[in-house]
C-alpha cells in the first residue's frame, strides 16, 4: 500500500468481509441445530476474538503516527491468523 489510509481502509474492508464469514459459518452450525457440532461453537469464539485482536492491531495503527508499516507488519499477521482459523472451523464443520 502506498498510504497509511489507503492500508486501513483496505484493513477494515477484509475484516468486514471476514465478520460476514464468519456470522455465515455461525449461520451454518446453528440453523440446522446440529447438535452433533457444538464443539464448533468454541471455534467461532475463536474466530471472533482472532476478528477482535486484527481489530485492536488496527486501531493501534490508525492512533500512531510514527512508523505504520512496522504496526501494519502485525495487522497483516493477525489478519492471516484469522484466515487460517477460519479455513480450519470451515473445513471441520463441513
Amino acid at each position: 500500500m502506498k498510504d497509511k489510509e489507503s492500508y486501513e481502509e483496505f484493513i477494515e474492508s477484509v475484516l468486514q468481509q471476514w465478520g460476514t464469514k464468519i456470522d455465515d459459518l455461525e449461520a451454518r452450525l446453528v440453523k440446522p441445530k446440529r447438535e452433533k457440532e457444538v464443539g464448533h461453537l468454541k471455534e467461532l469464539d475463536a474466530l471472533r476474538a482472532k476478528r477482535q485482536e486484527a481489530q485492536r492491531r488496527l486501531g493501534e495503527l490508525k492512533a500512531s503516527s510514527a512508523d505504520w508499516q512496522n504496526l501494519s507488519q502485525g495487522v497483516d499477521a493477525a489478519v492471516d491468523e484469522l484466515k487460517t482459523a477460519f479455513e480450519r472451523a470451515d473445513s471441520a464443520i463441513r
